[in-house]
């Protein structure tokens, strides 16, 4: 596609230049202009010239591009055109002369003394020394360009009139008048720092504290520049001017509310017509000019494109696991006309890792086995599962679970092959061997099990880049792309790609970049990521509004040859990916494991708390899911109940706890009542009628003092509310607010377990910067409190680890 565009812009280059060729003025103008700016000059040119009533203008730049003279160009197209129409204008409405004006006349300044029919009498404006007593002077009546009364006699004054002067003459030739009041303008709102005022021109900038420069000789000012559209109304707008246009530079500043504004000085007709140059369209009306990537950085000359490259690896067992997958789905939509092909998703959290064989690179695997047995057991899964069944008529459970089974065991011998041996990892040792040095791209989650991998395996010539940022120590992927070491001779190594965000980075790196790939599995995401690019591309440089403005016509085609695999892996946008979604927001870290330590002690643990493996006096960042029999961890525990209130303040930033308090303990206290009036056995079969989500002896739990369960799963909640409803509690608040309950039952979840992760977190980078490193939260807490809270950091090695179901979430 790359060749495509090229040609593309050859052909565009030369139509445009052809057009403005026309044009004297412009033709030596445009002489030296990149393509990226000779483009955008004919945009604007062309658009500023069309009096047609049109639809407003969006200029979509898709890179940010600080290093052309992109705002110059721009000004210089408003500039020209601007001053052809004013010229036009000019000449239609001849300036009407009174006594006391100041005029321009043979490259002098003048003040009118008299009038007469024929003749007009003048006296130097500011004469020198010797001129101080000259004599009026009477010449005859012609056109005489009138210039701002106000005009201040400063040492920069003559020169900036020469300059203009000059400007006009040389852009326009000797007979263009002296042009000092502008009908036609334009207002611009860009940031100062990529504007460079020219003192000469009619062209002022206005800061939020507004200006006025008499040492200029104009009534008004062609362009009229400002830092915000705020600046704009105070200095301008509200003082009635008017204008042909805005144009607004820059998608920070035309947010939707600062939009609105815009668009309501339009309708109050201060200006025509809005042009909008950024990254992002408002949603509103526009005639588009759609900047593709790779025609950007064309256009502006960026060198070589570099995009990422697949390196393809052949694993037969994957593929015949897979393919024994399909053909499982395949059996249970003929026999029963069920398609359960979305449970395929569940393979990028496996295809991705690089662990080999180790307890902790078991242990993870092991996790992810245990998250997704978790996630099918549950509620969401299986409402989801049922439903689906359920709609064909089937209500067999173990039917269904048969079903379900014959295809997710293939997951398990999916886990088992991958913990054994690992290809990619394979390939990342075999390209080590061939450079110098290679960089690997890794989760942040898993960049310092995998650094020590490295080590383990003595693999000194791979360096990780984060996908995240981590500290300065350490690279990540925005950080290294800034980096004099994102150079042509880098080997940049991904080993899993689904995303487009992350293909958008990878386009970056200036050296190779390959991206790992099982041949016909990921492959095909990684090629259907590629194609979605190109699509937007050929979207971008084909949109019908380009018609407007030229002929030229980008052409390009490209033929998908399908793979056996390929409707398993159809890419999506994660933000139009429901399903994907639902599978992320479901196989988080929700399952609770009992720690049993060799001293004896037994603990409870969310299997995302953050924990330090203890190795070789080595301290590596993972989590209890993670983590193996056998290992030394160290770890916050949250036994000081007085500090973690004071951290949930600190979160508290709305004052919603005393709320959720109210309502955590409301559902309790109507459990208590109907206790008084149905024993807890009774009580618990009438709420659930036979389907209860929770055991009884959870339940019973619930009416203990010291019950550490602040709101109970949703299902139950649901079973509270009926059961009151139909039985005369009306007025409880749980029936009285359900909907605002369930939001603040989940809430207060996402507080604490918020609270939980940063202390766990923030807590072990402090200790393990021997207490230098301090968070922007950590900072928030008082001294004396985290001293009592790092007390509870604790070093204690695993005898057992047990995944335990947890009735509550």
């Amino acid at each position: 596609m790359i060749a495509n565009i090229k040609n593309y812009l050859q052909e565009l280059t030369l139509e445009i230049r052809n057009k403005l060729s026309q044009d004297d003025t412009i033709k030596n103008k445009i002489e030296h202009f990149s393509i990226f700016e000779l483009i955008n000059f004919f945009l604007i040119h062309k658009y500023l010239l069309d009096d047609k009533v049109r639809r407003d203008f969006f200029v979509h730049i898709p890179i940010k591009d600080n290093e052309s003279n992109f705002l110059s160009v721009i000004l210089n197209a408003i500039l020209l055109t601007k001053l052809y129409q004013n010229y036009f204008t000019y000449k239609d409405e001849k300036p009407f002369l009174q006594k006391e004006d100041v005029v321009y006349w043979k490259k002098n300044i003048y003040k009118v003394v008299g009038l007469g029919k024929e003749m007009v009498k003048l006296k130097t404006k500011f004469p020198k020394k010797n001129e101080k007593d000259s004599d009026e002077i009477t010449v005859g009546k012609g056109v005489f360009t009138k210039i701002n009364p106000n005009l201040s006699n400063g040492r920069n004054t003559s020169k900036n009139i020469e300059e203009y002067r000059d400007f006009l003459e040389q852009n326009f030739g000797k007979d263009f008048p002296f042009l000092t009041d502008f009908r036609c303008r334009t207002l611009v709102i860009a940031e100062k720092d990529i504007f460079k005022e020219t003192k000469s021109l009619p062209i002022r900038y206005t800061s939020k504290k507004g200006r006025e420069d008499n040492s200029l000789p104009f009534f008004s000012y062609l362009v009229e520049c400002c830092n915000d559209f705020e600046s704009a109304q105070e200095f301008l707008l509200n003082n009635n001017e008017y204008f042909d246009e805005v144009i607004v530079i820059g998608s920070s500043k035309y947010k939707e509310d600062i939009f609105r504004s815009v668009r309501q000085e339009k309708n109050n007709n201060r200006y025509k017509n809005i042009i909008i140059i950024g990254e992002e369209k408002p949603n509103d009306d526009f005639i588009e000019w759609r900047w593709s990537n790779d025609e950007m950085k064309i256009a502006t000359n960026k060198g070589i494109i570099k995009v990422p490259q697949k390196e393809v690896i052949l694993d037969k067992d994957l593929y015949d696991i897979l393919l024994s997958l399909k053909q499982e789905i395949e059996v249970v939509r003929n026999e029963i006309d069920v398609d359960l092909s979305y449970l395929v998703r569940y393979f990028n959290f496996f295809i991705k890792m690089l662990f080999v064989n180790s307890p902790l690179s078991m242990s993870i695997f092991k996790n992810h086995i245990d998250k997704l047995q978790s996630y099918l057991n549950g509620e969401v899964f299986q409402e989801k599962i049922e439903n689906t069944f359920y709609e064909k008529d089937i209500y067999k459970k173990d039917l269904i679970r048969g079903y379900t089974n014959r295809i997710l065991n293939k997951y398990n011998h999916i886990t088992e092959l991958l913990g054994n041996r690992n290809k990619k990892w394979e390939t990342i040792k075999q390209l080590a061997e061939n450079y110098e040095k290679i960089y690997l791209i890794v989760d942040k989650k898993h960049y310092d099990a995998i650094e020590k991998q490295l080590k383990n395996e003595k693999l000194d010539r791979v360096c990780l880049i984060s996908t995240k940022k981590i500290d300065k120590s350490k690279y990540d992927l925005d950080s290294f792309l800034e980096k004099a070491e994102n150079n042509e001779k880098a080997l940049v190594i991904v080993p899993f790609l689904n995303n487009t965000d992350l293909y958008s980075k990878l386009r970056l790196v200036k050296g190779d970049c390959k991206v790992l790939c099982y041949k016909d599995i990921d492959e095909i995401i990684f090629d259907n990521i590629q194609d979605n690019f190109q699509d937007k591309e050929k979207n971008a440089l084909t949109h019908n509004d380009r018609a407007i403005f030229i002929d030229t016509k980008f052409e390009y085609d490209k033929k998908i040859t399908p793979k056996e695999l390929s409707n398993f892996f159809t890419f999506k946008e994660p933000k139009n990916d429901d399903e994907y979604d639902e599978i992320r927001t479901n196989l988080r870290d929700k399952l609770t494991y009992e720690i049993t330590f060799i001293d004896g002690s037994k603990d409870k643990f969310v299997s995302s708390k953050a924990i330090f493996l203890v190795e070789e006096n080595e301290q590596i960042k993972t989590t209890i899911g993670e983590i193996y029999e056998g290992a030394t961890i160290r770890f916050y525990q949250n036994n000081t109940p007085e500090e973690f209130q004071k951290v949930l303040e600190i979160l508290d930033t709305e004052g919603k706890l005393e709320t959720y308090d109210k309502y955590a303990e409301s559902w309790k206290t109507t459990l208590y009542k109907l206790s008084k009036v149905y024993k807890e056995e009774e009580l618990y079969d009438k709420l659930f009628n036979g389907t209860a989500p929770i055991k009884f002896t959870t339940f019973k739990n619930y009416f203990h003092k010291d019950a550490v369960t602040r709101f109970p799963k949703r299902k139950t909640l649901r079973a509270i509310k009926n059961f009151c409803s139909s039985n005369g509690y009306e007025k409880e608040l749980i029936v009285i607010d359900y909907e605002n309950f369930k939001i603040i039952a989940k809430n207060d979840r996402i507080i604490r377990q918020q609270a939980g992760k940063i202390l766990g977190d923030d807590l072990l980078e402090y200790i393990a910067s021997g207490e230098e490193k301090d968070s922007d939260f950590l900072k928030k807490i008082p001294k004396n409190i985290l001293s009592r809270i790092l007390k509870t950091i604790q070093e204690k090695r695993i005898n057992k680890k047990q995944l335990i179901s947890s009735d509550d979430e």
